[in-house]
């Protein structure tokens, strides 16, 4: 039940998630979709994702991807990670930020129509990652350091990322 009630207000004010990765087969095959158009040598067991509405404007669902060991995109500073935005058919990649490690954030403040986003960068320091109306940063270790408020909505975490 409380599951229940964190849901319907994290629906209630646009930072809802959905449950996990393996949700429905259309929803995935969407993803990996996006994913692939990004990177077509990316493999479908290669990464994770969760939905949330990043969009302050709409309350559109669109992925949010950690890419994992064999992507390609790991190294000892950490994974990318990619945000999509809703588009009319399917998403839109609205930023790849490299050295990024779980958990992943989504902060109630909105920048430029988007919500910023918080991952850990190598020395465990938050990175405060806003979109400047065009996308994300590229690199989680040169966004500005940040601190987890109780508004944040914690959207993957390490057992998530790394079961």
């Amino acid at each position: 039940m409380y599951k229940a009630a964190l849901l319907a207000c994290m629906l209630l004010f646009g930072l809802g998630t959905l449950s996990t990765a393996n949700d429905t087969t259309d929803e995935k095959a969407s993803v990996f979709q996006a994913v692939k158009a990004f990177d077509k040598s990316i493999k479908e067991d290669a990464f994770v994702y969760k939905m949330a509405a990043l969009s302050s404007e709409n309350s559109c669902l669109s992925p949010m991807v950690y890419l994992t060991a064999g992507s390609g995109y790991c190294g000892t500073g950490g994974c990318t990670v990619l945000m999509f935005g809703c588009a009319k058919e399917g998403y839109r990649l609205l930023g790849a930020t490299s050295v990024a490690f779980p958990p992943v954030y989504i902060a109630k403040s909105v920048t430029s129509g988007y919500h910023d986003i918080k991952v850990h960068v190598k020395n465990k320091d938050l990175a405060l990652l806003k979109f400047d109306g065009r996308h994300y940063p590229s690199n989680a270790s040169t966004a500005p350091k940040s601190t987890q408020t109780p508004d944040d909505t914690l959207l993957m975490d390490e057992g998530f990322v790394f079961p």
